[in-house]
């Protein structure tokens, strides 16, 4: 999916992401033990998986191959859209299921780059149609989306990864706060997070 960055201070290396993670530029990523005591990549979830400790940054990079959107600006209005992106697979044979070549363990070719220090972005990673309701939990509400609005990140199956409604729910830690709302399906949002 898409992220654009307005204004950022530091990006990191590239982090290791399995190939099926579902990451997607703009998503709130975590570190995660990959089973060999090394860290990788994996969408952010606050329903206990993730503590804040673990968040990494937003998702610079796309993981994944499927649903993919490139943010861009109109050069007469200035005005930021979200359009869809061809992804191509890192030297994967379309007739055969395994990426890259056929020692490969799952981890997609190349790393994820992580913004991990605030900055002011534009993101179609956000739900609107939930809210935080509980420090690990998200249910049905009315989502704020004016200047200074406090976001975190979502939880469950469904809204893990992506932006949520804070909902003044003082378990859970604010990660983003709304800039100038939502145009053209994006979110405007100022990065606070760890």
């Amino acid at each position: 999916m898409g992220l654009k960055v307005i204004n950022a201070a530091f990006t990191t290396k590239g982090y290791p992401a399995d190939a099926s993670s579902t990451i997607l530029a703009g998503m709130v990523v975590a570190f995660q033990d990959d089973g060999s005591g090394a860290a990788e990549l994996v969408r952010a979830n606050r329903d206990g998986t993730h503590a804040i400790g673990a968040i990494a940054g937003l998702a610079y990079d796309d993981a994944y191959n499927v649903g993919n959107t490139q943010v861009i600006v109109d050069p007469v209005t200035l005005r930021y859209s979200s359009r869809p992106a061809r992804k191509i697979s890192d030297y994967k044979d379309e007739t055969i299921t395994v990426r890259t070549n056929w020692t490969d363990s799952g981890i997609a070719k190349r790393g994820v780059t992580v913004l991990s220090v605030g900055g002011e972005f534009v993101s179609d990673q956000y739900i609107t149609a939930s809210i935080a309701t509980s420090a690990s939990g998200d249910g049905t509400g009315t989502t704020s989306i004016v200047p200074n609005a406090a976001w975190t990140y979502g939880a469950g199956t469904t809204n893990y990864g992506k932006l949520i409604y804070e909902n003044a729910q003082s378990a859970t830690t604010i990660v983003a706060r709304v800039l100038d709302g939502v145009s053209g399906g994006l979110l405007s949002f100022r990065w606070v997070g760890p």
